[in-house]
C-alpha cells in the first residue's frame, strides 16, 4: 500500500515531545504510531 496520504493534527508541542521521546524508545516514530492506529482502527472497525 502507497503512503500518500498527509495527516495534520494541532497538538501541544510539550505533548508530542514527551510522545516522541516515549516512541524513540520503542524505535517508533509519531508517523508509525498513526498508520499503526489507523491500520487497527480499519482492520478491527473500532478503536
Amino acid at each position: 500500500m502507497a503512503a500518500n496520504a498527509f495527516v495534520r493534527a494541532r497538538i501541544d508541542e510539550d505533548l508530542k515531545n514527551q510522545a516522541a521521546d516515549v516512541l524513540a524508545g520503542m524505535g517508533l516514530t509519531i508517523s508509525d504510531l498513526v498508520r499503526i492506529t489507523l491500520t487497527k482502527v480499519a482492520r478491527e472497525k473500532a478503536l
